[in-house]
């Protein structure tokens, strides 16, 4: 039988003022290398041996490359989060990182970790239903997460966990707390991505607004790859802003085209560079559209000269042409 070791916790509740909760029970798990064969501390440039480390990494047979999140809760009560993204062996996004400063963020992942306690790795992966009938599937996303401090670690690795719900598997409750914990801990959009706001002007050339009852498109020149902004009212907000408290923040969707292109260029020539212009390899401008490279789209939308409608959107392209394609 494994022994079982508890990770102290509790002292970073107290640094954080947050409720004191049970301490989380760790298997025994020797850890010292990462895949790169430098220490995770190492890797995040910790040198606090009572750091509190969580790794959250989901992928699939379909991902392009593997993006990997990290929460580090060091003994002194500060808090960072990073994210990692590797595309392939010769090329990766560097390392980047934050200080979480936000007293109720930093309570939000403290309950969070606590509440690891409440899932039961043993049913993270049975493929069987409720019938006792086993379940088979293929090509889905596996989730593989990780807390450390020190030699203890605990595992909580889960393949399918959407598709297991869905067809209900037992074990659906760890799973959906397994999700719901690592869709807090994915730090790509906090550290990597941007939110933008464009103006839409009703009355300029070529603009146009398409409404039904799940969905409104609007469309704005200059176009690209017959692009357009998609308001979902069962996935985006709308609020009424005033035009004084947005109107810095706002590009002209020329401007907005421009900053996409430059974005997505730089992503293009650090492809590029990392992997000698290998003709093999696929630079990354055939797989990203807009809404990959912004966290937030939206869109103003005027209502008089005071105020407007502010919409969250998702920004759309017809697919690129690839190169062998006539």
């Amino acid at each position: 039988m494994k022994k079982l070791l508890a990770l102290p916790l509790l002292f970073l509740l107290f640094c954080c003022k947050a409720v004191q909760q049970p301490a989380v029970t760790l298997n025994t798990v020797h850890f010292n290398k990462f895949n790169d064969n430098q220490s995770l501390y190492q890797k995040l440039g910790i040198n606090d041996p009572d750091a509190l480390i969580v790794s959250v990494l989901i992928y699939s047979s379909w991902s392009w490359g593997k993006s990997t999140s990290y929460l580090a809760v060091l003994s002194d009560g500060r808090m960072f989060k990073y994210h990692h993204h590797v595309h392939s062996l010769q090329y990766e996004d560097e390392l980047r990182s934050a200080e979480i400063t936000d007293v109720q963020e930093k309570e939000k992942f403290l309950k969070l970790i606590n509440a690891t306690a409440d899932i039961n790795p043993d049913k993270l992966d049975i493929q069987v239903n409720e019938k006792g009938k086993k379940m088979l599937i293929y090509d889905a996303a596996q989730y593989e997460i990780t807390l450390c401090r020190g030699s203890n670690v605990l595992e909580l690795n889960s393949y399918a966990p959407y598709d297991f719900i869905k067809y209900g598997a037992i074990g659906k409750e760890d799973r959906q707390k397994l999700i719901d914990f690592a869709d807090e801990m994915y730090f790509y959009n906090d550290l990597f991505r941007h939110i933008i706001y464009i103006e839409f002007d009703a009355d300029e050339e070529g603009s146009s607004i398409t409404e039904d009852k799940h969905k409104t498109e609007f469309k704005l020149l200059p176009a690209i790859r017959d692009d357009k902004f998609v308001y979902n009212p069962d996935k985006h907000k709308v609020k009424e802003v005033l035009f004084d408290d947005v109107k810095d923040k706002l590009l002209t969707k020329k401007k907005a085209v421009k900053s996409f292109e430059d974005y997505t260029q730089d992503k293009v020539d650090g492809f590029l560079k990392n992997t000698g212009n290998n003709p093999r390899m696929i630079a990354p401008s055939a797989y990203y559209y807009p809404s990959v490279y912004f966290s937030k789209i939206y869109l103003y939308k005027k209502t008089d000269e005071k105020k407007g409608l502010l919409y969250e959107v998702d920004w759309y392209c017809k697919a690129p042409k690839m190169a062998y394609e006539k």
